[in-house]
C-alpha cells in the first residue's frame, strides 16, 4: 500500500478563501477545568509527507460559487421565522421548526462550500 498516492496526496480540500490551504497533523487530546471536559484539536502544519518526505503541492481544481444559492435560502430562512413567531397553533410550530432544521443544515452546509443535494444531508 502506497500512502502517498492516495491517501495523503489527493485529499478532497475545500478552501474558504480566509487562509491558505496547508496539510496539518492534529493532535486530538482532552483539557478541562474543574469538571468541564472537553476535546481540542491542534493542527500543525506540515510542507513535507512524513512518510516519503517529499515536498507536499496542493492546488486548487475548481472553485464552486454559492451566493445566490445562500441568499435564497437566508431569505426563506427569515420568512420562516417571522411565519413561526405569528402562529398560534403548537401542531403548525412544530412543522415549521421541523422544516427550519432542515433549512438550517441547508445553509450551515453551504458555509461549509459543499454541496446540497435535496434528502443526502437531513
Amino acid at each position: 500500500m502506497n500512502l502517498c498516492s492516495e491517501d495523503i496526496v489527493n485529499v478532497d480540500y475545500e478552501d474558504d478563501g480566509g487562509f491558505q490551504p496547508k496539510m496539518c497533523i492534529s493532535d486530538n487530546y482532552e483539557d478541562g477545568d474543574y469538571e468541564d471536559h472537553w476535546m481540542v484539536t491542534d493542527n500543525h502544519p506540515i510542507k513535507f509527507c512524513p512518510f516519503c518526505g517529499e515536498e507536499i503541492t496542493i492546488s486548487t481544481v475548481a472553485e464552486e460559487d454559492h451566493k445566490e444559492e445562500l441568499a435564497l435560502l437566508e431569505t426563506e430562512m427569515d420568512k420562516m421565522l417571522k411565519e413561526i413567531r405569528r402562529t398560534d397553533s403548537k401542531k403548525k410550530t412544530e412543522e415549521l421548526n421541523d422544516q427550519r432544521r432542515i433549512l438550517d443544515k441547508r445553509i450551515n452546509y453551504l458555509y461549509e462550500f459543499g454541496e446540497y443535494e435535496n434528502g443526502s444531508n437531513n
